[in-house]
This record gives structure tokens, C-alpha cells and sequence, in this order.
């Protein structure tokens, strides 16, 4: 009997039908499709709350988030701390309004933080805080997010890292405490693929916007 040798071949998984009997018989291979990136399930994702000292007093609070990026190109592309890869996701772009993201969270965290709370659309100015107790300015001044494929899992992983100076002023208008803060948050879901990478860094960036009001506010209780 003659051997035949025949190389072993790992493929992708196959859908396998066979019709017919006996020698007759024919046998249909057929390459499983794969789901599109877009019908790919996107994880919901619960936005974080605040859960630290209420402290009290009327604040008000400004965020400026102006110069957060809001494209994040797989190939890095322009924009300040603007960048995503893996290989998977090669060519995608997510945008996110990342500055609205950062404003929203700080500004929700401080409806549970302090007894009352009023956002402000404009920085307080010395000398005059229109009849608060305390006014807080929170500036923005570095932040960067990615969207990568995790080393150890092989799934997607989100980050965003903030960096802030902060300045408050009493019931005077006057300033009686500057600092500056960092943060910096993680995101990642076993399912979404590609698809997930706007949520996920959504997720991210409330994240790291607790997270660095986490540290702000035990602060202010020392003024």
C-alpha cells in the first residue's frame, strides 16, 4: 500500500455538509462568516458616582475641558493626546466629545458632593463670586485617551489621563488655595470588539474624571 503524505492545514472554522450516500456521496465545506464590525454587540456601560464626603456650603463650580480631543484615528492622527490601535481596528476613528464628557461627570459629582452646587459658565473672578459660599475652577490642562488591545487579554482596553489645576476662592472672591491633580482611568469589556472602542472610552473618561474629583474634594474640606 502506498502512503501518501498530506501537510497538516489549520483553518478557520468551517460550516460541513454532506449530501448524498455511498461512494456518490459529495461533501460541501464552507467558510463560517464572521459578524461584521458593525452588528457586533456594544457592551452598556454604567457611568461611576460619586460616593465620597458631602461637604457643605453653596459652591460653585467651573470646568474648563476646552482643549480635551474629540477624535481618537487608530493610526494616532493629529489632535492633542488623540490615539488608538490595535491590530484589529486598524483604519477606525471614534469620536467622543471627550471635553463635554469631563465637564458632565465633574459637574454631576459635584451635585452629590457639596449641599448645593451651581455650575458656572464662566471662571469666578476675584472679588466677586456672586453670593456663594465657595467657588471651585477646575482647568483641564493635559489629557490623553487611547483605545488598545490589551497584552494579556487580547481585548479592548480603554485609558484616559487628566491632568488639572484647581483654584478656590471664598466667600470673598478671593483666592485661598491652588493645587494641581492627576487622574488617570481603565476601561475594558470581554465583548464589542472594535465596535465598543467609543463606549469604551467614554467609560474611560468618567472615569478618570471621578477619579480626580476623588481627589479634590477631601481637599476642600480642609479650607
Amino acid at each position: 500500500m502506498r502512503r501518501l503524505s498530506v501537510p497538516l492545514v489549520v483553518i478557520a472554522p468551517m460550516l460541513v455538509s454532506c449530501t448524498g450516500a455511498g461512494p456518490e456521496a459529495v461533501l460541501t465545506v464552507a467558510a463560517t462568516p464572521e459578524p461584521p464590525a458593525s452588528t457586533m454587540p456594544v457592551p452598556a456601560f454604567v457611568a461611576p458616582e460619586y460616593s465620597g464626603p458631602r461637604l457643605p456650603g453653596r459652591w460653585g463650580v467651573y470646568v474648563d475641558a476646552a482643549n480635551a480631543p474629540t477624535s481618537f484615528p487608530t493610526n494616532g492622527g493629529a489632535g492633542s493626546g488623540a490615539r488608538a490601535g490595535g491590530v484589529d481596528c486598524v483604519g477606525m476613528t471614534y469620536d467622543i466629545p471627550a471635553g463635554s464628557i469631563i465637564r458632565d461627570t465633574m459637574i454631576e459629582t459635584s451635585n452629590n458632593a457639596f449641599d448645593t452646587a451651581r455650575a458656572l459658565s464662566s471662571p469666578p473672578r476675584n472679588g466677586n463670586i456672586g453670593g456663594l459660599t465657595w467657588a471651585l475652577s477646575i482647568r483641564v490642562t493635559r489629557t490623553e485617551g487611547s483605545f488598545v488591545r490589551d497584552e494579556t487579554t487580547a481585548g479592548p482596553v480603554a485609558r484616559a489621563d487628566l491632568n488639572a489645576e484647581i483654584t478656590v476662592l471664598d466667600k470673598r472672591g478671593e483666592v485661598v488655595r491652588t493645587m494641581t491633580e492627576s487622574a488617570a482611568a481603565m476601561s475594558d469589556a470581554g465583548s464589542g470588539g472594535c465596535n465598543a472602542g467609543a463606549a469604551l472610552l467614554t467609560l474611560a473618561y468618567q472615569r478618570a474624571s471621578l477619579a480626580l474629583m476623588n481627589e479634590v474634594i477631601p481637599e476642600l474640606g480642609t479650607n
